[in-house]
């Protein structure tokens, strides 16, 4: 028993080493050796890592650029909690990049995101219930706006004091 968990714990720190080489080598300006750290780091179920691949495959960082691919990888890390990928997974899906166009499942990895503290998705997510012009939508894109300015995007903070102004809600 002893055996088993010392060589599972070793395979943990081998796996996590893989994805802090991948940060070395990018750094450093290495992204092949960058692109094969995280992808081993991905395979072994580093969601970091799948993170990083995506981002490599999206925007064609020492790999042939692969949209679909990256929507894919994304998708992946965001089903482990991901935020940045579930933002990048959704904006991909409302416009159609490496993917159908699906506007609701879009919304709901944005929601996802927004859930997650991505103060960027919690003000795009505000910003479809701010279209919506209903009372209820308005008080929405509120809330939304203001945990996105809590979150430190500017944007969202300016669009919550425009409607806290606002005599509609």
């Amino acid at each position: 028993m002893k055996k088993i968990l010392a060589f599972a714990l070793l395979s943990l720190s081998v796996f996590a080493g893989d994805f802090e080489d991948g940060l070395a080598a990018y750094k450093n300006a290495d992204y092949a050796s960058a692109f094969e750290k995280f992808n081993t780091a991905c395979m072994n179920k580093n969601a970091a890592g799948c993170e990083q691949v995506a981002l490599m495959y999206h925007t064609g960082k020492s790999v042939k650029k692969d949209v679909s691919k990256a929507f894919s990888l994304y998708l992946q890390a965001c089903e482990a909690g991901q935020k940045h990928s579930c933002s990048m997974a959704g904006g991909m899906q409302d416009m159609g990049e490496g993917t159908k166009i699906d506007k609701e499942n879009a919304m709901k990895l944005l929601v996802k995101a927004c859930d997650l503290n991505d103060a960027h998705s919690c003000a795009v997510v505000g910003s479809f219930h701010l279209e919506k012009q209903t009372p209820d939508s308005l008080k929405t894109a509120k809330n939304l706006f203001q945990k996105a300015c809590d979150l430190g995007d500017r944007l969202g903070c300016m669009w919550a004091e425009d409607l806290s102004r606002s005599k509609k809600i």
